[in-house]
């Protein structure tokens, strides 16, 4: 359990030092979810997780969506929405949902299901990226970064190119 939370708050810190240039959470946030967002969350995510929005979405009404979580830290609470244990993490910020971190089980979702989705360019940004040399994943792994939505999918480079993580962060 404890390696589990170390790499969801890993995966957290590498977020946020990737995090997208010039955005901050203002009072009143323009949604960000764009087209790439909304079919992704309409087709893949779990219902409930779908409903909420960055910067709209409040504490209250993420316990009401989400129920309990399994673990809280300050600002942070660890769900397990697909099965495994801590697979879903919900940032607060000012109260609001600042980002959302999401384990999709391996398999699930293929590059081939989403690829209608991506331009030319973010499918060729996939295929020449690598996450950080940070850890065993250095290599392995590449991502497809859309700044307009604040969306980051982490994808395995393997023969079926398995969508292994969803985050979308102010």
């Amino acid at each position: 359990m404890r390696n589990r939370v170390r790499s969801l708050l890993l995966t957290m810190v590498l977020a946020s030092f990737f995090s997208f240039p010039g955005q901050a959470l203002t009072a009143t946030p323009a949604k960000v979810d764009g087209p790439i967002v909304k079919v992704f969350k309409e087709k893949y995510l779990p219902k409930n997780l779908a409903k909420i929005e960055l910067g709209i979405t409040d504490k209250a009404q993420v316990l009401a969506l989400l129920g309990k979580p399994l673990k809280t830290e300050p600002s942070l609470f660890f769900y397990d929405l697909a099965g495994h244990r801590f697979d879903t993490t919900i940032e607060l910020k000012n109260d609001k949902v600042h980002s959302v971190y999401f384990s999709i089980p391996i398999g699930t979702v293929q590059l081939k299901d989403i690829e209608s989705l991506f331009t030319k360019e973010q499918l060729q940004s996939f295929k020449t990226s690598s996450v950080p040399p940070i850890g065993h994943a250095a290599g392995r792994e590449g991502q497809i970064r859309i700044e307009k939505e604040k969306l980051l999918l982490t994808i395995k480079k393997t023969k079926n190119s398995s969508i292994k993580s969803y985050f979308q962060s102010l």
